[in-house]
C-alpha cells in the first residue's frame, strides 16, 4: 500500500480532519446568521483551515528546499493558531464556555483526533475509513474543533524544530548544491607535474642587485620627501594651535558668567610661582575638573618634556592672561606675527616661541639680548652667568635613563631633586645657577 508523501504525515490528516470539521461547522453553524461580521468569520475559517492543509503538501514536495520546508510549515503553524484565535472568538461572543485541559470531553476529543489521525485509519485510496461527526452543540463543536487545532499546533512546532535542527547539520538546497559544484571542479583539475622555476633561473645576481638598489633608493626618496619627523611636528603644532584656540573661547564664555579669568586653582595642576604662573595639562592627575566649559583642559603633545604656561595678572580674580607654549617648528610664519622670533614669555623665562591672550593684552616678547630657546639642532651656550634658576617659571632635570623632564618651578625642583644640576630648557642642554 503506497500514498503520496503527506499522506504519511500525521500533521496532513490531522489537517484534512480539521479542514472537515470547518465545513461542517460553517455550515451547521454559520450559513444561517445573517451578521456580516459571521459571514467574514466563515470566510476567514475556511480559507485558513485550507492554508494549513495545502501549505504542509507543498512543504513536502520533492522540489521544496530544506528552507523552504520551514518557511511553508511555519505559514501552516500560523494559520493554525489563526483558526484557534477564531474560534475561541466565537464562543466569547456566544458566550459559550471553553473547555480548559483537564475537562473530561477534552480527553475524549483528543483522544478522539489520535485515533481517527492514525495511518491505520486510511483505506487503500487513502482516504479516511472513519469520518470526522461534528457534535450536535454548537460549544462542544467549538471545542472540538479547538482541541485538535491545539493537537496540530503543537505537532507541527514539533516537526518545524526537527527541520531547523536537520539544516543546521546537513544544510540547505543552495549550499549542498555549491559543495557539489566545488567537488566537480576539483576533479576536473588534474594535477600537473612539478616544473622547473625558470622564472628564479632567469634571475643573474647582478638583476637582483639592481632591484634591490632601486627599492632602497625609491625607500630613501619617500623617506626626504615626506620627512616623518616634521610632519609628526607639523601635527603636533596644529593640535597646539587647535587646543589654545578652543580654550582661549571657552576662557572667554568663562569671563562673561564670572567676571574674573580663572584661577591658578581652577586651570592648573601645580601651585602657582611668585611671578604668577602655573601650568595646564589635563592628562595630570591633579589637574581640576573644567566642566560645564570643556569636558577635559588641554595637555601639550609633548608633555612632561613641553607644557602650557598659564601667566595671569591676578590670582584673586584674573583680569587678563597669556597662555605660553612652545612650537616644534621654529619656522612657523606664525611666531614671527605675535614677535616671538626671539623668544616669548613672562619677566625673564623666554623659552617659548608661541602664546594667546585675553583681548586686553598680549605675549610678552623678549628682546634678541634676552637668552632664547635655538633651534633643535643648534647647540645652547654653556655660559652660566646670566642664568639663574631663580628667575625661570619652569625647570627641568634629566633622570636616570637620560631623559629630559620637567620638574616644576625652582622651589619645587630644589625640594624634590636637591643633589640634581637644573637645566632651563625642555631639551636638557642649557643649565642655569642655583642661587
Amino acid at each position: 500500500m503506497s500514498f503520496p508523501k503527506y499522506k504519511y504525515l500525521i500533521t496532513y490528516r490531522l489537517s484534512e480532519i480539521i479542514f472537515d470539521l470547518v465545513d461542517k461547522f460553517i455550515l451547521s453553524y454559520l450559513s444561517n446568521l445573517g451578521d456580516l461580521s459571521y459571514l467574514s468569520l466563515k470566510d476567514q475559517i475556511l480559507k485558513a483551515a485550507r492554508s494549513v492543509k495545502q501549505n504542509i503538501i507543498e512543504a513536502v514536495s520533492e522540489v521544496a528546499s530544506l528552507k523552504s520546508q520551514i518557511k511553508l510549515l511555519g505559514v501552516a503553524y500560523g494559520s493554525v493558531e489563526e483558526l484557534i484565535a477564531d474560534f475561541e472568538d466565537f464562543l466569547r461572543r456566544k458566550n459559550l464556555e471553553i473547555y480548559p485541559q483537564n475537562h473530561p470531553k477534552v480527553i475524549a476529543f483528543r483522544r478522539l483526533g489520535k485515533n481517527l489521525s492514525h495511518l491505520s485509519n486510511l483505506s487503500p485510496l487513502g482516504e479516511l475509513r472513519k469520518k470526522p461527526t461534528l457534535p450536535t452543540s454548537s460549544q462542544d463543536a467549538t471545542n472540538l474543533i479547538l482541541t485538535l487545532c491545539h493537537q496540530l499546533s503543537f505537532l507541527l512546532h514539533r516537526q518545524i524544530k526537527s527541520m531547523e535542527a536537520k539544516f543546521i547539520e546537513e544544510g540547505g538546497y543552495t549550499e549542498n548544491l555549491f559543495l557539489k559544484r566545488l567537488k566537480s571542479l576539483k576533479q576536473l583539475r588534474k594535477p600537473k607535474s612539478p616544473k622547473s622555476p625558470k622564472i628564479l633561473k632567469s634571475f643573474t645576481l647582478l638583476e637582483l642587485l639592481i632591484v634591490v638598489s632601486l627599492i632602497v633608493l625609491l625607500a630613501f626618496i619617500a623617506l626626504i620627501t615626506f620627512n616623518p619627523k616634521k610632519q609628526i611636528e607639523k601635527a603636533q603644532d596644529s593640535k597646539r594651535k587647535t587646543e589654545i584656540t578652543q580654550l582661549q573661547k571657552v576662557l572667554e564664555d568663562w569671563y562673561n558668567d564670572k567676571n574674573c579669568y580663572p584661577k591658578p586653582e581652577e586651570i592648573c595642576y601645580d601651585s602657582p610661582t611668585s611671578n604668577n604662573t602655573c601650568h595646564i595639562c589635563g592628562n595630570h592627575p591633579n589637574s581640576p575638573k573644567f566642566t560645564p566649559y570643556l569636558s577635559s583642559l588641554p595637555c601639550d603633545p609633548q608633555y612632561p618634556r613641553k607644557n602650557y604656561l598659564y601667566y595671569f595678572d591676578d590670582s584673586a580674580c584674573p583680569k587678563s592672561y597669556v597662555i605660553y607654549l612652545s612650537l616644534s617648528n621654529t619656522t612657523d610664519p606664525a611666531i614671527a606675527q605675535i614677535n616671538c622670533q626671539n623668544g616669548c614669555g613672562p619677566d625673564d623665562d623666554c623659552h617659548f616661541n608661541y602664546g594667546f591672550s585675553s583681548p586686553n593684552t598680549s605675549p610678552h616678547a623678549c628682546q634678541s639680548n634676552q637668552p632664547t630657546i635655538p633651534p633643535t639642532n643648534t647647540p645652547y651656550p654653556t655660559n652660566q652667568s646670566n642664568f639663574y634658576c631663580r628667575n625661570y617659571s619652569s625647570l627641568y632635570i634629566l633622570d636616570n635613563q637620560n631623559i629630559c623632564n620637567i620638574c616644576g618651578d625652582y622651589n619645587q625642583c630644589l625640594r624634590s631633586y636637591p643633589n640634581n644640576q637644573f637645566f632651563i630648557d625642555p631639551n636638557c642642554q642649557t643649565t642655569c645657577i642655583k642661587n
